[in-house]
C-alpha cells in the first residue's frame, strides 16, 4: 500500500512539472516575440556565423521600415518591402516578398519582382535561390500601405559577386527567420497583456 501511495504522489508531481514547465517557457518567450528582428545563419567562403538584427523602438537600437503595395502587373497579391538596418554594424537585410501567407521561391529568374539582400561588412549577398515560408500576415486597418505584422522563415543559397581579374561568384547557404511588428500594433499587443 505504501508503494502505491508513493507511486501516486510521484506521478502527480511529474504531471504537475509537465504542466508548469511549458507555461514557464512560453512566458519567458513572450517578451522576445514582441520585437521586429531578422535572424540568420550563413555558411560560405568569407562570412560564416549566426547574425541577428533586433529593432528596439524605445532605445532607438537599429531601425526597420515597411511598405506594402499592390503588384501593378498582374494584381495577384500585395508585395511588402522590409528593410532592417543594423546601425551598429553598418549593415542590414532587405526583403521584397509577397504580403501573404504561403511559400515563395525567390530565384534569379524572379528577382525583378522579389528581392532578398544582406549587407555584412563589405560583402553584399543577393538571393540566388531562397525559399520563404510566410507564416502570418496582419494588414494595417488604417494605413493600407503598411503591414501591422508579418513573420516567416527562409532558407537557400545566396551569392556574392565581385571583381578580381574578372567576375567572381561565391555561394553561401542561409537559413533564418524574421518578424516585423509596426509600432502601433506593438502598443496594441502590449496593452492586451
Amino acid at each position: 500500500m505504501k508503494s502505491i501511495k508513493i507511486t501516486f504522489k510521484l506521478y502527480n508531481l511529474l504531471a504537475l512539472l509537465v504542466l508548469i514547465f511549458p507555461l514557464k517557457n512560453t512566458i519567458g518567450q513572450t517578451n522576445d516575440t514582441l520585437i521586429s528582428y531578422v535572424s540568420y545563419s550563413l555558411t560560405g567562403p568569407q562570412v560564416n556565423g549566426t547574425f541577428r538584427v533586433e529593432v528596439d523602438t524605445e532605445t532607438k537600437k537599429n531601425h526597420v521600415t515597411n511598405m506594402v503595395y499592390s503588384d501593378a502587373t498582374d494584381g495577384q497579391y500585395k508585395i511588402t518591402e522590409i528593410d532592417f538596418m543594423d546601425i551598429e554594424n553598418e549593415g542590414g537585410v532587405y526583403f521584397k516578398i509577397p504580403a501573404q501567407i504561403g511559400l515563395i521561391e525567390l530565384t534569379e529568374m524572379n528577382r525583378d519582382k522579389f528581392a532578398f539582400g544582406i549587407v555584412n561588412d563589405d560583402v553584399t549577398l543577393k538571393a540566388r535561390s531562397v525559399s520563404f515560408n510566410i507564416e502570418e500576415v496582419v494588414e494595417d486597418k488604417y494605413m493600407k500601405m503598411r503591414l501591422s505584422f508579418i513573420k516567416g522563415k527562409f532558407e537557400g543559397i545566396m551569392e556574392y559577386k565581385y571583381e578580381d581579374n574578372g567576375e567572381k561568384v561565391e555561394t553561401y547557404t542561409i537559413h533564418g527567420s524574421f518578424q516585423y511588428i509596426s509600432p502601433l500594433y506593438l502598443k496594441k499587443l502590449k496593452s492586451k497583456k
